[in-house]
């Protein structure tokens, strides 16, 4: 493969570019279309497959909006990339990377790592209720919501519940004012 080519799924490309060897920006043909959804396969992202291939930014996601058929492949081929991405987590997590190991200079021979943070993720991902960070979120409220097409009765109701709680508040505040205080004045009752 020249360094004017990249790979993908066995496929080569050849880059495009201009006199004076700066990659330019090519049309989203449908060989295009193919090595970009290939790249997506591969779990690359929307950004390293526009700039790997050359294309304008906003050209794949023009070609999305208008065909139906391209928004499917689309999402299909990021569903593939991230199972290859989560296949490659479980490699590493599970399988290990064989390392070299160099003495004076010199390999002497390799050790085999494993990733135990890749296989925290993975566990927490499959079996969330169990391998989770213990966090116990018990939320319960009621929330009332009025929807009114007049906005000037909603913003009646709004001031008049203003009111009401400075009305409330206001013993509690006179007495605090005048240096008499009254019992229960510190709380809310």
């Amino acid at each position: 493969m020249a360094n004017n080519e990249f790979s993908v799924a066995n496929h080569d490309f050849p880059l495009r570019k201009d006199r004076k060897g700066k990659r330019r920006k090519v049309p989203f043909d449908r060989d295009q279309r193919c090595a970009f959804l290939a790249l997506l396969r591969r779990g690359c992202t929307v950004s390293y497959a526009i700039q790997t291939l050359g294309l304008a930014r906003r050209a794949p996601y023009t070609h999305r909006e208008k065909s139906r058929k391209f928004a499917q492949q689309w999402a299909e081929a990021i569903e593939a990339g991230t199972d290859f991405l989560e296949d490659e987590a479980r490699r590493r997590a599970v399988d290990g990377v064989t390392k070299p190991v160099f003495y004076q200079g010199l390999e002497c021979g390799s050790v085999q790592e494993y990733s135990d943070g890749l296989l925290q993720f993975l566990l927490k991902g499959r079996r969330p209720e169990k391998f989770r960070d213990n966090i116990n979120l018990d939320v319960s409220c009621a929330i009332q919501v009025e929807y009114c097409n007049d906005w000037r009765r909603t913003q009646r109701v709004i001031e008049a519940e203003a009111e009401a709680v400075d009305v409330q508040a206001a013993p509690a505040a006179k007495a605090l004012v005048g240096g008499e205080p009254q019992s229960g004045t510190n709380r809310t009752e």
